[in-house]
């Protein structure tokens, strides 16, 4: 599902599904569109979001809305190490040392993220099932 949110941010250079993405954007809400485009552009394109399926087998399972509801349980200071690619040591973002991860490659985006992390990845996991809902689940089934 992570993969097919980087292929409609940015369909250009997936040729193959250039007109399955440009399907699913013409289906999208403009507003919703905005917000997954984004994340795209904060998060390495999606790919940085790919990376939990690596935190925990949970994330692997083929139970998607299950695997959703298990980024709940990660701490803060881990959704946010993994959503910014581990650029840094993870105690950096468990001591909440703004300079020390600029300094070490987190933007400036993701740290004013970072500085809310409870709200933003509230707002992550309702993204995902809405997408998930509305254009997701019925491809599944083609």
């Amino acid at each position: 599902m992570l993969c097919s949110l980087h292929l409609i941010c940015n369909p250009a250079h997936h040729l193959r599904h250039i007109e399955w993405a440009e399907r699913v954007r013409s289906e999208m809400e403009p507003s919703f569109l905005v917000q997954l485009e984004e994340h795209y552009e904060d998060f390495n394109g999606w790919c940085s979001a790919m990376e939990f399926c690596d935190h925990h087998a949970d994330f692997n399972n083929m139970n998607i809305l299950y695997a959703i509801d298990c980024l709940y349980d990660l701490d803060d200071a881990v959704f946010m190490h993994i959503l910014t690619e581990q650029v840094t040591d993870i105690k950096h973002y468990e001591s909440r040392d703004y300079n020390k991860l600029f300094e070490s490659g987190v933007t400036a985006p993701q740290l004013e993220v970072f500085k809310n992390a409870s709200a933003y990845k509230r707002k992550f996991i309702a993204l995902l099932k809405k997408y998930y809902y509305k254009h997701f689940e019925d491809e599944l089934g083609n």
